[in-house]
């Protein structure tokens, strides 16, 4: 997108590296910019902002140089910092330029406001903690930062999971590893992940045990139950398993 809209480019931008919503983006006065380097910060005021509270934003250095070159030109500050934002006409015929559709395959517009969504799920992507993002996201809620505004889609889950810290020692035997101790599994050991061969062979589970996963388990039918109990001997540690 940033690629092929010209001049609207560094307004899109703008908005990728802010979050700003589109009305708080034409509200934005040369006022409210303190442009002085390590501590550039964007002052919003309360009537612009969607709460109606005044925040404070840090600016980000990718955009030091695009505003500076914009306040070198002659402007009162009250003056607009963006005189004009692109239409959404103007927008969707560059996401066609750049072969971005404008509905996806689950229905998401891909208009002014979904730019702000993907600073939302950037953030995620870099890594940076949810109270972090909250607050550059400027939500009261951690369900709309993690849930509404991020794109589960292009989270880093693959290598995410490579951060994990294997504890196991890998062997043909599995002795050392978790599934080992589990398939082990002395007496008096806690049982902490229900038995597949168990949730199959009991009668009373069998009937129930028709949607599961593909490792035999159903999800819905790991609470603790009496069948469970008789048949292992011992009470299960926990009445659900946490995936």
């Amino acid at each position: 997108l940033l690629s092929v809209s010209g001049k609207r480019a560094f307004v899109y931008r703008t908005v990728l590296l802010t979050g700003l919503r589109r009305s708080e983006l034409a509200a934005l006065q040369w006022r409210d910019l303190y442009l002085d380097g390590k501590h550039s910060r964007i002052a919003l005021r309360a009537e612009t902002t969607k709460n109606g509270k005044a925040d404070v934003l840090p600016i980000h250095q990718g955009l030091m140089t695009g505003l500076t070159a914009l306040a070198a030109a002659s402007h009162n500050p009250t003056d607009p910092v963006f005189v004009r934002l692109p239409s959404m006409e103007e927008m969707r015929l560059d996401l066609c330029a750049a072969g971005i559709p404008f509905v996806d395959k689950e229905g998401r517009r891909a208009d002014f406001h979904a730019l702000r969504h993907t600073f939302c799920t950037n953030l995620h992507r870099a890594g940076l903690p949810r109270r972090v993002a909250m607050e550059l996201m400027r939500h009261h809620d951690p369900r709309l930062t993690d849930k509404i505004y991020a794109d589960g889609e292009r989270l880093e889950t693959a290598s995410g999971l490579a951060l994990l810290k294997d504890h196991g020692t890998h062997g043909e035997s599995g002795r050392g590893t978790h599934n080992g101790t589990q398939a082990a599994r002395p007496a008096g050991n806690h049982l902490t992940q229900p038995d597949t061969g168990l949730v199959h062979t009991s009668p009373a589970l069998k009937a129930e045990n028709q949607g599961v996963d593909s490792m035999g388990i159903n999800l819905t039918q790991l609470e603790s139950k009496k069948e469970v109990v008789r048949d292992t001997g011992f009470e299960p540690v926990t009445p659900t398993v946490s995936m």
